[in-house]
């Protein structure tokens, strides 16, 4: 079968603690669905010292960066279905409308079940408070939710059109800070419903994501900074929801737990002496040459890390980065490092470099540092503007404003769930998709609003890279 080993590895995830398969290794007609609460989608402002968004920060780190991974996958969608003070049995609603209709797309489209795949990713919310017993009972009727649908056989993986078109559910749970400031570790406490999301996904043959327990070196470490900088709101009407830091470390827990060893993004090394390649993986060099001590190289990188908001950064239409994630590297230094984009120039002399991109300043390193540089951990310059441009453009498939995160009606998933939310119950199952196809189709090929924008963004560009020693030359002096 065209994609045994990826169905293995996922039967692997559900029964261990953390993934045991990539996110750069998958289908080329996978779709996943995202369904939770205000921690991933939220249209409320909160003012604290400045008004301030909790969504479209974490499911968007996610999805740009299974596109910036992926970019070769001609059909790889992501929808965020999460919705703000919604319960379990409000997800189970959206997985019936929604996570059936963008299911079966594929297989109504003639992609044919070998060639789609299906990951379902589910929240343990906090809303309803529920102790781990209850959570585990909506858990389990969550990922039976689908089969429901049409034929009412309780398959906890069943599509409801054929046991072949499948699901694979994934329980996920939520990042560590709330329960160390608030719910503790007691009854329908934040740790309590991790515990029903970690044993719920391995009871019902299904995935997990333990992020509560993945974050918690980042929870450490900001408790050590006394909450400097803060990684949740904590007061007002969002107290206890992440602020743009807290969706990053949510962010790298959830990496951390699915990404396996496939971490090494690209390799691309080169010799200053002979200006020839050393070696290449998931890059291209298309040039290389010596000018003087100035060594010039063209690479075009065929996969890249994933991104997030950091302040300051521009994309390719001119909005400047508000929200700002920078002290990741502070409070989880792991989560910084997690990615190597490795570029690294051998036999440099001593001294240091000024790195150009593109003609821009990255930075003056050392020959040490060229050794062996993480180009993951920087932010500047053209590679960078390509990255916070795939996440702006995450941001327009979802119709949320790229600088207040605000989402408003009249565009891309937002079609989707409006129309669902009139067409059900009167419509469910392969009717509901029928009533749903044109603006499914919308969503995957619309020219601004759609995965097609956000995919065309993310295709390998050719960079122009020169190394150049850091030093002034003075003429000779003379009396």
């Amino acid at each position: 079968m065209k994609h045994a080993s990826f169905i293995l590895s996922i039967l692997l995830w559900a029964q261990a603690a953390s993934a045991s398969y990539s996110l750069t290794n998958l289908p080329d007609n996978a779709t996943i669905g995202l369904f939770g609460d205000s921690y991933e989608k939220d249209g409320d402002l909160n003012t604290v010292s400045s008004p301030e968004q909790t969504g479209c920060m974490f499911p968007d780190y996610i999805t740009a960066g299974l596109f910036l991974l992926n970019p070769s996958l001609s059909n790889l969608c992501v929808y965020n279905f999460a919705k703000s003070g919604t319960l379990m049995t409000d997800q189970s609603t959206a997985i019936a409308e929604l996570g059936y209709a963008v299911f079966s797309y594929n297989l109504f489209h003639g992609y044919g079940t070998n060639n789609s795949f299906n990951i379902g990713i589910e929240q343990a919310t906090a809303n309803g408070s529920q102790a781990a017993a209850s959570m585990l009972l909506s858990i389990s009727n969550n990922f039976k939710a689908l089969a429901l649908t049409t034929n009412s056989v309780a398959n906890t993986n069943e599509m409801g059109t054929s046991v072949s078109n499948h699901v694979d559910w994934v329980a996920l749970s939520d990042f560590t800070p709330y329960a160390t400031d608030g719910g503790g570790t007691g009854a329908g406490s934040e740790y309590d419903r991790m515990t029903a999301a970690t044993n719920g996904g391995a009871r019902f043959g299904a995935g997990y994501v333990n992020a509560f327990d993945r974050t918690f070196a980042a929870t450490t470490n900001w408790i050590g900074l006394g909450d400097n900088p803060p990684l949740e709101i904590k007061s007002g009407i969002k107290a206890g929801h992440p602020r743009a830091l807290g969706s990053a470390v949510w962010t790298y827990g959830f990496w951390m737990e699915t990404m396996g060893t496939d971490t090494n993004i690209f390799n691309v090394t080169v010799d200053y002496n002979s200006a020839s390649i050393v070696t290449t993986n998931h890059c291209v060099v298309t040039s290389i040459s010596k000018t003087g001590n100035t060594l010039t190289l063209q690479v075009t990188f065929l996969r890249m890390a994933p991104t997030r908001d950091i302040a300051g950064t521009v994309d390719l239409i001119g909005n400047v980065t508000t929200n700002d994630t920078s002290a990741l590297a502070t409070v989880w230094p792991a989560a910084e490092n997690f990615f190597q984009e490795k570029f690294a120039v051998q036999n440099l002399p001593a001294g240091l470099f000024k790195v150009y991109e593109n003609g821009i300043l990255l930075g003056i390193k050392s020959n040490v540092e060229l050794a062996n540089w993480n180009m993951a951990t920087n932010y500047i310059g053209d590679r960078q503007k390509q990255k916070t441009e795939v996440l702006g453009r995450v941001r327009d498939l979802e119709n949320a404003d790229r600088g207040s995160l605000l989402v408003s009606a009249g565009n891309g998933i937002v079609v989707l769930g409006s129309l669902a939310f009139t067409d059900y119950p009167t419509h469910t199952g392969d009717g509901l998709e029928a009533q749903l196809d044109a603006a499914i189709s919308g969503v995957k090929t619309n020219n601004t609003h759609s995965f097609a924008a956000v995919r065309a963004e993310a295709q390998p560009v050719s960079y122009t890279y020169q190394i150049v020693p850091n030093v002034t030359i003075f003429a000779p002096f003379r009396r």
